[in-house]
């Protein structure tokens, strides 16, 4: 088992595991974005031929509330691989920081080493919690109702 910490040390969130599971490596609990493009290179590959949107990017600009983001996922996980870097990439160009996102990998099962994937009833990944002023306002699992997350985040935002 390796913990990783370059490039979190100065963050303030547990370190994810990097893990071999039944052959596979696995990233498992809180981490960050550029840790898992490091990792796994089909994930860099498909960040690097997503594009984002720039009308999505002001939206996501003019969030004004704070929210927070729990975002599961699997590495092993292609609707995880497909979903993610546009959402991440939209969010980071957008450069809002009423916006926080905590990346939390789980494994086939559906677990992470904190077991709050298990907690919130996490099924299927990927699954994007929402939450304002401490309290879950929606959620947005395995597959985009719109072209893609950001969009769909958008309309939950808008909503009454």
């Amino acid at each position: 088992m390796l913990l990783l910490t370059a490039g979190c040390a100065h963050q303030n969130h547990p370190a994810a595991i990097l893990q071999q599971v039944g052959g596979e490596q696995l990233i498992l609990g809180e981490t960050q974005y550029p840790e898992i493009l490091s990792h796994f290179p089909a994930w860099k590959e498909e960040d690097q031929r997503s594009e984002t949107n720039p009308v999505l990017v002001e939206q996501v600009k003019q969030i004004g509330e704070p929210l927070e983001v729990l975002c599961y996922f699997g590495n092993w996980c292609g609707d995880s691989r497909e979903a993610l870097p546009i959402f991440m990439k939209t969010l980071n160009a957008a450069h809002n920081k009423r916006i926080t996102v905590k990346l939390i990998g789980v494994d086939r099962k559906k677990d992470d080493p904190g077991h709050t994937a298990k907690a919130n009833g996490i099924e299927l990944v990927p699954t994007f919690i929402l939450i304002r002023n401490g309290e879950e306002i929606g959620r947005m699992i395995e597959f985009p109702m719109k072209e893609n997350f950001v969009e769909d985040l958008l309309d939950i935002l808008q909503s009454p």
